[in-house]
């Protein structure tokens, strides 16, 4: 090859590498050492909307946005003093005033070891910039509404459905902290107790990718049962897949449901008793009359033990509709502010009389309670039964009789220790003629959930092979001021 033909492919050469820098899509500033620039390519033009002659022996800062932190060009100085290498990001200002975000490299040109210029490499980063910013802005709303939200929930790894995040409601509502649950499957904790349940929650998540409130039992970290309605979606974080769960806690509504139901039920047997009590009573006292009178006859003395049965059934019958009576009842005849354990100290001897006849032993455990407004008489029925209920369900054993405050709440704790209840009979005390007892009528405790609706008190009923508690919760005076406040 000939000196000129070598000379005019480095022309060429150079020519084409001038036009390579000229069009490539980053922005290329190049200054002198004296900072000065010196050559801009199109793409700078394109970003900044100032033409070369404009900015040719400006210096780079001139492109800067006020919005830059203060020390960024000190930072920028120091290295270029020391010929190093720096990249970062820079608000930069386009001739309009508008602000752009660029990701910028800026190195020295050497020839044989030594700087003999400066150049930056820029790429407007402004789209990505946003984008992260609507990601992070999303995340962040969803961070709050996450841990903000009143219902459980929980994010799980998809398939192992590992937990990896849960809400503060979770933690308060499950007792279980972020620690106990990460890493871990709701089989390792035990959160459904029985594992068949989160096998159909998974096997239908599979099916149909979505699962909408769903009645589950769940079980806290302290062992209390407690039902939820639950949702299952799988959503794709990052382009991995997750199991989004929420779940709201129902016990309450639940439990407020079956007392509802229950004084339904309790309305309806007061209302027939009211609408027949006194129509049935008449006859039967006119046939209790009369059955009198012929027992008395000479000629009926041989049949004066079956006269004493049919009177003796007559009187049963009576009480029994006298029972219903009270079940009608809306309201008590008068409430006066009185304390419960003065109430059981003043009958506490009756109890003990018959306590000996069933041969079971009586523990009165007495708290400081607040007072409340009462029907004296109606709340010593409400103890008689209640105990008479504990006595026949456990000859022989402890009855234990409580009283605590909870929440401005005066608390009558009764305990017994028999058998205690079947789940399904449990579901259903308090309705009349739901009864263990061979001779029962059911009757007592309707009484009692009567009594309590009367009062504006709530009656609890726990009960295990163990023995069985009722607790009747009282809404003190305070309590009630506190409510109408609300």
């Amino acid at each position: 090859m000939g000196e000129n033909s070598r000379n005019n492919t480095i022309y060429e050469l150079e020519k084409v590498k001038a036009l390579l820098v000229d069009d490539l899509p980053e922005g290329i500033i190049i200054t002198d050492l004296n900072g000065r620039i010196i050559y801009v390519n199109k793409s700078t033009e394109q970003y900044t909307g100032w033409a070369s002659n404009d900015v040719l022996g400006q210096n780079p800062i001139f492109f800067n946005s006020e919005k830059n932190a203060s020390g960024l060009k000190q930072e920028i100085i120091n290295k270029l003093r020391h010929n190093k290498y720096w990249s970062g990001e820079i608000f930069q200002k386009r001739k309009d005033g508008s602000n752009y975000f660029a990701e910028y490299e800026i190195f020295p040109i050497q020839k044989n070891g030594t700087p003999v210029a400066w150049a930056s490499i820029q790429r407007d980063i402004t789209k990505r910039k946003q984008a992260e910013e609507q990601l992070r802005f999303s995340e962040e709303r969803f961070s709050k509404a996450f841990n903000a939200s009143p219902s459980m929930m929980s994010i799980k790894s998809y398939p192992d459905f590992k937990f990896i995040e849960v809400n503060e409601y979770f933690v308060e509502a499950t007792g279980y902290s972020l620690d106990d649950v990460i890493n871990r499957t709701p089989k390792d904790i035990g959160i459904f107790g029985d594992d068949l349940v989160h096998q159909k929650l998974v096997k239908q998540l599979k099916q149909d990718a979505s699962i909408k409130n769903i009645e589950v039992i769940y079980i806290t970290k302290s062992g209390e049962e407690r039902i939820a309605l639950i949702s299952l979606d799988i959503i794709k974080i990052q382009g991995e897949k997750y199991v989004l769960a929420v779940a709201k806690d129902i016990t309450e509504e639940k439990r407020l449901e079956e007392e509802m139901a229950q004084l339904e039920r309790l309305n309806i047997v007061g209302q027939m008793a009211a609408g027949i009590g006194h129509e049935i009573r008449n006859p039967m006292t006119t046939v209790r009359g009369l059955l009198q009178l012929l027992s008395k006859k000479q000629e009926c003395q041989e049949f004066s033990d079956s006269f004493n049965i049919m009177i003796e059934e007559l009187n049963r019958a009576n009480s029994i509709i006298n029972e219903f009576l009270s079940i009608a009842r809306s309201k008590p005849d008068e409430l006066e502010l009185k304390n419960l354990n003065d109430v059981i100290n003043k009958i506490l001897p009756l109890i003990e009389a018959s306590a000996l006849i069933h041969n079971v032993e009586v523990l009165f455990i007495q708290g400081n309670i607040p007072n409340v407004l009462m029907n004296e008489k109606e709340i010593r029925q409400l103890i008689f039964n209640l105990i008479n209920n504990g006595m026949e369900a456990a000859p022989n054993k402890v009855i234990t009789i409580r009283t605590y405050s909870k929440d401005d709440k005066a608390i009558l704790a009764v305990t017994d220790q028999g058998g205690g209840f079947d789940a399904d009979i449990l579901k259903r005390l308090g309705t009349p003629f739901i009864t263990t007892k061979e001779q029962g009528t059911g009757l007592g405790l309707a009484i009692c959930f009567s009594i309590s609706a009367r009062h504006n008190a709530r009656i609890d009923i726990e009960s295990s092979k163990d023995g069985t508690v009722i607790n009747v919760e009282f809404n003190s005076e305070e309590f009630e001021r506190t409510q109408e406040a609300k």
